[in-house]
């Protein structure tokens, strides 16, 4: 099965990546807002608008739909997750997943993944659905939220920020950490991206890997077996991702 979530988008040097990354620190405010990336694949170009905030609950939330261009009400998948704010193992701050929502449409077909963490239990619970039944499935499976760093993988730059390494790897030019990332969109995106495997949760090591441009340094998530490169700006923003093993990309647009 391919989906529609062949989210992302082989190499690209915009204008608008270039600006970013130029950009002056008194400049990040025109950050604060919506963020919006292209996504190229085999099925041809997309769009992704990213958007970030805080509930009343002071939780983080992130929503992100993509479409293609001059199609926003016909979307190809629509995302939100939530996560709580400082939470803290051995005195570092991190974040930690509460719920992530995901629905995909390919061929007229609508596809619907939904996790949920329970910390009182520390269980996570994830529901699939769609019109074909293979896909109805409700899976659980213990976490150790005092113990390990869960990120969804749709956070993970604000979830890695939190933890304070963007900085400190940055002055350092070094530094790794683990991280246990949780997979949005389980079990449609493990069928398209992660070559069927079943884990909802894959161990990963996030690493600092070089300095590329003025305010921009290059990290790499290596997981399942494979790199995932990103490019953040002033320590917060990304402003490209590379998937070269599934051969995503992805750019950040003006």
């Amino acid at each position: 099965m391919r989906f529609s979530i062949l989210l992302i988008l082989f190499l690209s040097t915009s204008c608008a990546y270039m600006s970013a990354i130029k950009a002056k620190k008194s400049e990040t405010r025109k950050l604060n807002g919506d963020l919006k990336y292209e996504f190229v694949d085999t099925m041809g170009s997309f769009v992704k608008l990213r958007q970030k905030g805080f509930n009343s609950k002071k939780n983080l939330v992130v929503k992100s739909i993509i479409y293609r261009e001059n199609k926003s009400d016909f979307p190809v998948e629509k995302l939100i997750s939530i996560s709580k704010k400082n939470h803290q193992i051995s005195e570092v701050k991190l974040l930690m997943p509460l719920k992530s929502e995901v629905t995909y449409w390919f061929d007229g077909s609508r596809y619907k993944s939904t996790i949920s963490i329970d910390s009182s239990s520390n269980k996570l619970t994830v529901v699939s659905r769609s019109k074909e039944k293979q896909w109805n499935l409700k899976k659980e499976k213990p976490i150790n939220l005092k113990k390990n760093a869960y990120c969804f993988f749709s956070q993970m730059i604000e979830c890695v920020r939190e933890s304070g390494f963007f900085q400190r790897a940055r002055v350092t030019r070094s530094g790794s950490m683990k991280i246990e990332v949780i997979w949005d969109g389980h079990p449609f995106f493990n069928e398209q991206y992660l070559n069927n495997k079943s884990e909802i949760i894959s161990g990963g090591k996030f690493s600092y890997i070089s300095k590329e441009a003025q305010g921009v340094h290059k990290y790499a998530l290596s997981i399942d077996g494979q790199i995932i490169n990103y490019f953040i700006y002033d320590d917060q923003y990304l402003a490209k991702m590379f998937w070269v093993s599934q051969g995503i990309s992805q750019t950040l647009m003006e």
